[in-house]
């Protein structure tokens, strides 16, 4: 239940091949009747162009008829979902979302997250996407204690005197206000991060996905060879990985400034 009325959420998978057959397009009937906003997602292993396939198969097409039957609308992310292990097959478009009375406001965005061959699709629902990172959570482990210590006790001051409710909501505002400033003075600046896949060069992401695709195989086949193939790869990321954040820690160290005050 929403501000707007009730709406459904449906989580679908149809495994590969899976005929549609008149108890799966009943099962669907159901869910759809109504007006209600409904929202579906998830691993259709369906073609058709409406949702940006290249070619379209029969559980495609009868699906489309039914999204068209129920006024829905389907939607994917601009790129392939599905790699798959095969190299003969082409990748393809299986993992959307279909919905109606949802506003156009709905974003999606591929993932290369998992070590599958399907890439998950993040669904965001709100009125506004942001696109600045949200903020780092505080290192402990590169923080100087030493100094919060002497932060915290100055931001502090003296004890005050508690002696009603709203008192303590002052204090505990103050306190937390303290805390979080004296752990952002206190951390040590400058210290390489760990690059995000988001962020990493399509010539990296390219290798990291073949790896996921030879652990996959090995998964499946236990294969001596398969397993040799993807611990090759495996250190071939690893020094791609390791001479891309050197390469960014260098860049970072050459564009500090005295004058800017960044050393």
């Amino acid at each position: 239940m929403t501000s707007t009325g009730p709406e459904r959420l449906i989580s679908i998978y149809f495994p590969p091949f899976h005929w549609f057959d008149r108890a799966t397009r009943a099962d669907m009937e159901v869910v759809l009747r109504g007006t209600t906003l409904v929202l579906i997602g998830g691993d259709f292993n369906a073609n058709h162009p409406s949702w940006s396939a290249i070619i379209m198969c029969a559980l495609g097409g009868l699906l489309h008829d039914v999204i068209d039957l129920h006024g829905l609308v389907a939607s994917a992310p601009p790129t392939p979902t599905h790699f798959p292990l095969n190299t003969i097959r082409f990748w393809e478009v299986l993992d959307f979302i279909v919905f109606r009375g949802i506003k156009p406001w709905l974003v999606l965005t591929f993932l290369a997250d998992l070590d599958s061959d399907h890439n998950p699709v993040l669904v965001n629902l709100g009125r506004a996407v942001s696109l600045i990172d949200p903020p780092e959570k505080p290192d402990l482990k590169r923080t100087d204690w030493d100094r919060f210590t002497n932060v915290l006790r100055e931001m502090l001051g003296p004890t005050s005197t508690i002696r009603t409710a709203a008192d303590i909501d002052r204090d505990a505002e103050l306190i937390t206000s303290a805390i979080k400033g004296s752990l952002e003075a206190s951390k040590l600046r400058y210290r390489r991060k760990r690059a995000s896949q988001a962020y990493l060069p399509d010539s990296i992401l390219r290798h990291v996905r073949e790896k996921n695709w030879l652990r996959k195989a090995w998964q499946i086949s236990r294969d001596p060879v398969d397993k040799v193939n993807w611990n090759r790869k495996v250190h071939v990321v690893r020094e791609m990985l390791r001479e891309y954040q050197n390469s960014v820690w260098e860049d970072k160290i050459e564009s500090l400034c005295v004058q800017e005050r960044s050393l």
